[in-house]
């Protein structure tokens, strides 16, 4: 993956974050889903004023959701939807060691990356018949 494919798929994640933040995403409360149906605009850290590209959103959470139950899957919820957690939390919470976050972080972007670009490759296919 270069650097603009890591940067792409970063702002696709906080993008992600966002919509998950929304009170449309999976992780929101049922409460939240409700109160934002009746009009309420929940503060999505500063920037509320963005809307989320909810297709993208959703499909990134399916890739996401692929990763299985996985300290990878864990860092990246964490990062993007919880947000402002610490990396020793962030690992205490994903359940690894503090000198292994920059590699597990790394191999999230790039299990990530690769099943989006699979899904890609698949569904180019399934339209070519």
């Amino acid at each position: 993956m270069t650097e603009s494919e890591l940067n792409q798929l970063k702002a696709r994640l906080v993008n992600w974050g966002r919509w998950s933040r929304s009170g449309r995403g999976p992780r929101a409360s049922a409460l939240l889903g409700v109160l934002v149906r009746m009009g309420y605009k929940p503060d999505c850290s500063g920037d509320s004023r963005l809307t989320p590209d909810e297709s993208d959103a959703v499909e990134l959470d399916r890739a996401i959701a692929s990763l299985g139950n996985c300290p990878e899957r864990t860092l990246l919820i964490d990062i993007y939807v919880q947000g402002s957690i610490s990396r020793v939390d962030l690992c205490r919470r994903a359940g690894i060691r503090r000198r292994f976050y920059d590699q597990c972080i790394a191999r999230a972007y790039n299990r990530l990356y690769f099943l989006i670009l699979r899904d890609t490759i698949c569904s180019d296919n399934s339209h070519a018949d």
